[in-house]
């Protein structure tokens, strides 16, 4: 199901008209909230990125989907369930060369509020993070507890980069946190932005 699911979603993909600045390169943690992830998933195919997701139901349909859309093998785990043994695989990763996203309002929400993982993986690794806005109209918005949206076909899409986020090796936690408001309030400032350019 999930493999036929990433063919269709490049099938689908291929009708939006997208607006962004391409793929990043190098070594980064993509931030973005858990309702693009499918936008997300089809605008940045085959480039080898890896992403954190969850060891759940959900987490192995995701799985599933990335393969066919050419992803590296997912890094599985959450803040409940293997978090250690995914954020060892995406330090790894990172020291490669090799870009990560994390859904950083995940895995459970609340919906549009950071997590502060992806600036503890930033910090250890050395690697700057890159917050990724999404935007879509017309699109289906699910009845879950992230919102995920879906775009139609021959949807416009829109997205955008935050400023860069570099978090210091010797950061205290209370530098982490203001760094996760600072996070947070881009993407959601910049998600904004991207849906007023929609109307």
């Amino acid at each position: 199901m999930g493999r036929i699911g990433g063919w269709f979603l490049r099938l689908l993909g291929s009708t939006w008209r997208v607006q962004g600045p391409g793929p990043s390169e190098g070594a980064f943690v993509g931030a973005l909230w858990h309702s693009g992830f499918i936008c997300a998933a089809y605008l940045w195919r085959d480039r080898g990125y890896k992403i954190l997701v969850s060891r759940s139901r959900d987490g192995d349909l995701i799985e599933s989907i990335l393969g066919p859309l050419g992803y590296g093998a997912s890094l599985r785990g959450s803040s409940s369930r293997g978090g250690t043994r995914a954020s060892l695989g995406a330090i790894r990763a990172l020291r490669e060369g090799i870009g990560v996203a994390v859904l950083i309002d995940g895995p459970k929400g609340p919906a549009l509020e950071s997590k502060p993982g992806a600036l503890h993986l930033s910090q250890i690794a050395g690697v700057e993070i890159l917050p990724a806005a999404i935007a879509a109209k017309p699109a289906i918005r699910f009845r879950s507890w992230d919102g995920t949206i879906l775009p139609l076909p021959f949807a416009r899409v829109r997205y955008a980069y935050g400023q860069k986020i570099r978090i210091d090796k010797n950061a205290t936690e209370e530098q982490i946190r203001r760094a996760t408001e600072e996070l947070e309030n881009s993407l959601n400032e910049l998600t904004k932005k991207l849906y007023g350019m929609l109307e």
